[in-house]
């Protein structure tokens, strides 16, 4: 502190200081004899307090001034200490949290915060009203930093900084385009204006399993993928996540069932000393190990003609089947498709040629 004395117009032989914490009637004392000196400092106090200092000039017979217009008196308020344990954390797509403790051994009235987005300048102030804020209206997918200070009267502390990146959006109407017997090709829909997206997670599993498998696509603009190496006949359960800056993940996925279609089976045969001359008896053969499926669907129609028959079989564990009620003489294209238990048929099916009763 700081002031100032006429030494001419009367003789002094010390400064007195009396200083107390406010509205407190015990008192500190310092004394300087340099009767030229006109600045002092005062250690060892409390930050954030306010403090009463009386200021006495002291006579040569040692009579401290005691008149209003001969001493001084100064009410000053330190400067509070930082908060400590600051935290922010996002709890939605539009608001983080924001947290701390007073500082330690210090005074303080209230606290200040100010938040912005990270990479701007511009700063907006928020309203402080104990120890936990949730702060709201924040810009999906976004990265802020918030800053908070503890204020005693006309003081203010220097800030703490914590910084928080808030969820985004996740993406929409996620749906499958093609598929294949190893691949499926997904598609999406992401506003961009709305939410802030780095790259996109694809997480998959075959439904109903634990384990799951994925990757990233780190194409913020990408609107389609292909996922690829699946098993043929499986149902896989596949989720979306935008991601944004620092690795936050979409608090929700876009979600999509998928399943891949199933191989065909092989060595399509007609058994000919099983032939009538109303029926035809057909047998094929299936690796259970390289693709998935229910049942089977023999599908038959009049060669040059239209008009599709089909027989399902119980269970895919069944490799021949005969099909009844055709007409002799007639030429029939008998095709096998293999079924999962999501309705999804292979894509193709070898086919045999045969005319009813011509083994007869």
């Amino acid at each position: 502190m700081q002031w100032e004395y006429d030494n001419s117009q009367s003789a002094i032989k010390r400064w007195r200081f009396l200083y107390s914490e406010k509205d407190k009637e015990e008192f500190d004392e310092l004394i300087t004899d340099d009767v030229a000196q006109r600045e002092v400092t005062i250690d060892n106090l409390i930050p954030g307090q306010t403090y009463a200092i009386r200021l006495f000039a002291v006579s040569l017979d040692d009579i401290a001034s005691l008149e209003p217009a001969e001493w001084i008196v100064l009410f000053v308020v330190t400067e509070p200490r930082a908060v400590r344990a600051l935290t922010a954390v996002a709890s939605s797509t539009s608001e983080v949290v924001v947290s701390w403790e007073p500082p330690d051994g210090s005074y303080q009235d209230a606290y200040q915060g100010v938040y912005r987005i990270s990479e701007s300048s511009w700063k907006t102030t928020f309203k402080l009203t104990g120890l936990k804020e949730k702060v709201d209206g924040l810009t999906p997918g976004h990265t802020y930093t918030f800053e908070i200070k503890a204020i005693s009267g006309y003081q203010t502390g220097s800030e703490e900084i914590a910084t928080a990146t808030v969820y985004p959006l996740p993406p929409t109407a996620l749906k499958v385009t093609t598929r294949t017997t190893s691949r499926v090709k997904l598609q999406w829909r992401y506003d961009s204006s709305k939410s802030l997206c780095v790259k996109w997670n694809v997480t998959y599993t075959e439904t109903d399993k634990d384990m799951t498998d994925g990757f990233n696509i780190n194409t913020a603009s990408a609107r389609d993928v292909a996922i690829d190496s699946l098993t043929p006949g499986l149902t896989y359960t596949i989720y979306l996540f935008a991601v944004t800056t620092n690795d936050v993940v979409s608090q929700t996925a876009a979600k999509v069932e998928a399943t891949v279609n199933p191989l065909p089976p092989s060595q399509l045969e007609v058994l000919t000393h099983s032939t009538t001359t109303s029926s035809v008896t057909v047998t094929w053969k299936y690796d259970p190990l390289k693709s998935h499926i229910e049942k089977w669907r023999v599908q038959y129609t009049v060669k040059g003609k239209s008009d599709v028959n089909y027989i399902d079989s119980e269970s895919a564990d069944v490799l021949q089947m005969t099909i009844t009620n055709l007409t002799s003489g007639q030429n029939y294209t008998i095709a096998v498709y293999g079924v999962t238990y999501k309705g999804v048929i292979s894509l193709q099916a070898p086919e045999v040629n045969v005319t009813v009763g011509a083994f007869i």
